[in-house]
């Protein structure tokens, strides 16, 4: 891995359902804590249904996902954005996870910022996001992207004993 690699933030396109597979998995594989879904369960889905989500991704209307490029080879990570379709105007940042080796080179901070502008191009005030409460390093980071905690906790389910925290950022 070159310290000087060029990363790129690219919208999913409708034919890389194959790719946003594979970068789901391992998300899900390197950190099951952060996620309600299991590697498992993903990988149980058929091909149907990643063509179906990379589609619906690459629409852009209502949901969008971001892929982080390392000199635009294969991705080092990945965001969701969709339209809260109970919350007008709000919109939830999800499944966002970066490369544990490719971590501390702002490459969460870039997939953040696709994520706000692909809000603030949809008239949208805010965008909200859910952490497990003991995740203090996506915490962290959220902060620093000028996101604050709303003070709103709840279980996270399936995971006995832990909490998601919210967090919010007005555009």
């Amino acid at each position: 891995m070159n310290t000087q690699s060029i990363i790129s933030v690219k919208t999913v396109r409708a034919d890389q359902w194959r790719e946003l597979r594979e970068i789901r998995l391992e998300a899900l594989r390197d950190s099951p804590q952060a996620f309600a879904t299991t590697a498992a369960q993903a990988e149980a889905e058929p091909d149907e249904y990643w063509a179906k989500f990379a589609e619906r991704a690459a629409t852009g209307d209502t949901w969008a996902t971001f892929l982080a490029y390392a000199d635009n080879e294969r991705p080092v990570g990945m965001v969701s954005v969709g339209v809260d379709p109970d919350r007008p105007g709000v919109v939830g940042l999800i499944q966002m996870w970066v490369n544990p080796a490719w971590r501390k080179r702002s490459i969460g901070s870039q997939l953040v910022e696709a994520v706000v502008s692909w809000a603030s191009g949809r008239s949208s005030d805010r965008i909200r996001l859910g952490v497990a409460s003991d995740n203090h390093r996506a915490a962290h980071l959220f902060e620093n992207c000028g996101f604050l905690a709303t003070g709103e906790e709840e279980p996270f389910e399936g995971q006995h004993g832990r909490s998601i925290k919210y967090y919010e950022r007005i555009l």
